[in-house]
């Protein structure tokens, strides 16, 4: 009789600890997308100053181009956060070995780290656009930063796509 209970009281247990676990793992995604999606609001503002810097002259343009930069910079920052919480939601999916969700996180970790190191590429041209001291050089950097954005833009889109897929294998996961 206490053997049974005891079971009972060790398989419920572990029962709660696997779906607490799974919560996490869940947590975690939910964190990341949030800050995948935090990265690509930063970006929209790169864009809205991008906009603003055509209408001003020469030196008045590079006020916005800071700005741009600084919204990169931050993009650039929640991507990095997206990053780590993919991680996190990796090894908590190892712990309680669900391999599809672990690999699709681990998917995402890396469109993510991908995307940090474009924004950072990014963050890098806007700076050298900033200090230009001619209108050729500037316009160069700002396509180049451009660029660099873009392929963020489709890191950061394809990292999302990795987590939704997580999600829906994290259904399957016992």
């Amino acid at each position: 009789m206490k053997i049974s209970i005891f079971l009972f009281v060790f398989f419920s247990l572990i029962s709660t600890l696997s779906f607490g676990q799974k919560d996490e793992v869940y947590e975690n995604i939910e964190d990341s997308f949030d800050f995948a999606k935090a990265s690509l609001v930063n970006i929209e503002d790169y864009y809205s100053y991008l906009r603003k810097s055509k209408n001003e002259t020469f030196e008045d343009s590079k006020i916005y181009i800071r700005r741009a930069k600084n919204s990169i910079d931050d993009s650039k920052n929640n991507a990095n956060s997206a990053k780590s919480e993919a991680d996190d939601a990796e090894s908590e999916a190892n712990d309680i070995t669900c391999d599809d969700v672990e690999s699709e996180c681990d998917d995402a970790e890396t469109e993510f780290n991908n995307a940090y190191s474009n924004l950072d590429y990014a963050y890098t041209y806007l700076k050298r656009a900033e200090n230009a001291d001619d209108l050729d050089t500037l316009l160069l950097n700002l396509k180049k930063a451009k660029s660099s954005v873009e392929d963020a833009i489709n890191n950061l889109n394809a990292g999302m796509s990795n987590l939704n897929d997580a999600v829906e294998e994290l259904k399957d996961c016992k």
